[in-house]
């Protein structure tokens, strides 16, 4: 039983990961280009282009942690099969869930 709320509170603290990894694309150029905005030392033409640049950037790169869960859940596979060797389908599936 306690690994099983360990398994909950990880799962958890890893949708809060995501989430806020997901609003951060929002958040981090609005941060980085509102004061050299207010300055005018760029124009709202410019800050709205590094808002694309950005949100573009970072789905190249966030695929590890917005879709760690296709990983974890192919270990979790392997990890299975080893335990129940020649267990049925049906037995797998009460062991997943």
């Amino acid at each position: 039983m306690d690994n099983l709320n360990d398994v909950i509170g990880l799962q958890r603290q890893l949708g809060f990961l995501q989430t806020g990894y997901r609003y951060s694309v929002q958040i981090l150029p609005a941060v980085a280009t509102a004061p050299l905005c207010f300055r005018g030392q760029i124009e709202l033409g410019g800050a709205t282009q590094s808002f694309g640049a950005f949100s573009h950037t970072l789905g190249d790169f966030s695929l590890i942690v917005t879709r760690y869960d296709s990983p974890t859940q192919f270990v979790k596979l392997l990890f299975l099969e080893t335990i129940t060797g020649g267990a049925t389908g049906a037995e797998k599936l009460r062991y997943l869930n």
